[in-house]
């Protein structure tokens, strides 16, 4: 049987750590489960843009669904002496919102279409 070492495997493990990693920090900063699904949804608010057209909608998509701005806004923070809890809480539920995304195949987008990302096509082939 042959193994899949494509880098969108990789990706999804690699996915799977940030995932965790961001589910584990919630946890051990106590703050309340409850916030993750309400939070969790506010970011796909960012697909509005297909409304407008493709092209707009997937620079708005792109611009939430990386990890450059929960990760700057954190290191900003941090290097500021002054990240307040729900800061924390909002970048932690952002980044495991990206990195559920991925596992589940929803990569950045392409111009073109929604379903055209570069994890692949997304829905039936």
């Amino acid at each position: 049987m042959k193994q899949d070492t494509s880098p969108v495997v990789f990706q999804k493990i690699e996915s799977v750590a940030i995932a965790l990693s961001a589910l584990f920090i919630y946890a051990k900063m106590g703050f309340a489960w409850y916030w993750i699904p309400l939070i969790f949804i506010a970011f796909d608010l960012s697909a509005l843009g297909y409304v407008l057209n493709t092209k707009v909608g997937a620079i708005m998509y792109n611009a939430v669904h990386n990890y450059f701005l929960p990760v700057s806004i954190l290191l900003f923070g941090y290097a500021s002496g002054n990240i307040p809890a729900t800061v924390w809480l909002v970048c932690l539920v952002w980044m495991f919102h990206i990195a559920a995304d991925r596992i589940m195949g929803y990569g950045l987008k392409y111009s073109d279409a929604f379903t055209h990302t570069h994890l692949g096509t997304i829905g039936k082939k």
